[in-house]
Order: structure tokens, then sequence, then C-alpha cells
């Protein structure tokens, strides 16, 4: 197959980032185990490479569809995620990553200074070029203890 041969390249497929890459699974697991043997077998055409930003994209459209699907055959979803996002540290990285952009008009910045300073316990104006770098690179997402393949 022509797909084994050619030269493999460790970007994010939706945006070409190089770093801080995540494997994601296109048939999620919970699918995959209800399919013919043939469809089980490992397959790298079934991962992609992507950064942590088009991971958190692609995660919740798949949690769309897969809620779409799963309501149109009838069944509920009792079971929680292998990762469960913090809607705070979340808010708190999107706040940091627009203030590191140049061109930020001052009342959005003000906005996103005050969003990051409250995550941080501190003062809009004590937010520091650090402060601003620490809160692009948080993590938004914790391992679930309790999640179940």
């Amino acid at each position: 197959d022509e797909f084994y041969l050619q030269r493999m390249e460790n970007q994010c497929v939706g945006c070409g980032e190089t770093s801080k890459l995540v494997r994601f699974s296109i048939v999620p697991h919970a699918f995959r185990s209800h399919l013919p043997l043939q469809f089980k077998e490992h397959s790298s055409h079934d991962i992609v490479l992507l950064c942590f930003l088009c991971f958190q994209r692609a995660a919740d459209a798949a949690t769309r569809h897969r809620n779409a699907l799963m309501a149109s055959q009838g069944v509920t979803d009792s079971s929680t995620g292998k990762c469960i996002p913090n809607q705070s540290k979340m808010k708190a990285r999107k706040a940091a990553l627009a203030l590191g952009r140049a061109g930020l008009p001052a009342e959005v910045r003000e906005a996103k200074l005050k969003i990051l300073a409250e995550h941080l316990n501190k003062e809009p104006r004590q937010i520091t070029a650090c402060d601003i770098e620490r809160g692009s690179n948080l993590e938004t997402y914790t391992v679930n203890e309790h999640f179940v393949p």
C-alpha cells in the first residue's frame, strides 16, 4: 500500500503545527468495538496527529456527532470521557492566547486581561508577559480516573 511507503510528517493535519501533538482516532474506540473484525485491525488511516487546539475542536465535533448518532438510535450515553474539560481553564487559556496577538482592540484586551487575572488571582494591571505565556500553555483537560473504554 503506497500510503505506508510515503514520508510521514509529524505535524497537525488541521493547521500544520509541529509541537504538542496529540493522536486522534477518527473512529471512536466506543464504536470500533462494535465493528466487524476486518475494520478493527490496526490501521494508521484511523489515527491523525492534531495540535491541542485542533484536538479540542475535533473532540467537540466528535462528541456532537456521537450524541446525534446515539440519539437517532434511542441509546442513552451514560459514560463519561477519558478526559474531562476544565471550562474555567479553557476560558483563561483562550484569553491568554488572544492577549498574545498584536492589534487587539483596547476594550477587548481589558476584558481578556480581566479573565486571565481572575484565573491567576491577580489584578488585571498585575498581569505580566510571563503570566500571558503561562496562561497560553494551560492544560485544560484532566484525565478521568473513572473512565472505562
